[in-house]
């Protein structure tokens, strides 16, 4: 990706008005907050990040996107413990969110519970069909399930590929 990141986050269309007006008056926003921490995250200063979006949280303590991009940062760090409750809460507010249960389905694999990951990346197919980072995803936890379902993986990779997948993990599950 063009950011740098292994993941995608979510970050608002530039609004810097609100946040400078805030900030020039004093009183932080969310936005201002929001905009701080994706400035800090695409740069890949995860502290500075982390920091924003807990500031956005204490405003807005169910902001999705917050929460979501904290998670990115933890499945950065290898931290994969805090990204899933991270990513359990933004399921909470939007469980057919296909990033965050992708996420969710590879922090799972990365723990080493293949199942639970084949049942959520299941879970994004039923959400999103043709959601080829889901596919990847799938065809991996079907290769590193024990016993390895290496028909469903292949499947799942050849389907990913198909759709247009420029993921080197597809290709070389292949």
């Amino acid at each position: 990706m063009g950011d740098g990141l292994s993941w995608r986050f979510y970050a608002p269309p530039e609004s810097p008005s609100s946040a400078d007006l805030a900030e020039s008056q004093g009183t932080p926003t969310v936005e201002h907050w929001k905009m701080k921490g994706d400035e800090a995250l695409m740069a890949r200063h995860f502290d500075q990040a982390l920091e924003a979006y807990f500031e956005v949280l204490r405003l807005s303590p169910d902001d999705p996107d917050a929460r979501y991009n904290m998670a990115v940062i933890h499945l950065e760090l290898g931290s994969y413990s805090d990204a899933m409750t991270l990513l359990k809460g933004v399921l909470a507010t939007n469980p057919q969110d296909r990033e965050a249960l992708t996420a969710l389905g590879w922090a799972q694999l990365w723990v080493g519970d293949a199942g639970a990951a084949i049942k959520t990346f299941r879970r994004v197919q039923l959400a999103a069909p043709n959601y080829d980072p889901a596919l990847v995803g799938l065809g991996w936890a079907h290769l590193v399930d024990t016993p390895p379902l290496l028909g469903r993986a292949t499947d799942a990779f050849a389907r990913a590929i198909s759709l247009g997948s420029q993921d080197p993990e597809a290709y070389f599950g292949l």
